[in-house]
């Protein structure tokens, strides 16, 4: 039951935290410039925010990068 508790609180911690590393807008102007404004500009930004907020595995997909098609 103990177990069951603990993975609980961390699943709530880990929802509640994440909000704040997805809200790019607390990052200073200058760092968000100079990440760029480009669409996989920013998930880079979010990826760091991730990986400083304790995240061990962060993946950044870009929907149609070598996919080899026509």
């Amino acid at each position: 039951l103990e177990a069951r508790i603990q993975s609980f609180e961390l699943a709530f911690k880990m929802q509640t935290e994440a909000m704040d590393a997805f809200d790019i807008s607390k990052e200073p102007q200058h760092i968000r410039e100079m990440y760029g404004d480009a669409t996989a500009s920013k998930d880079f930004l979010v990826a760091r925010r991730l990986v400083e907020k304790g995240v061990r595995f962060v993946q950044i997909w870009n929907n149609g990068w070598d996919h080899h098609t026509s």
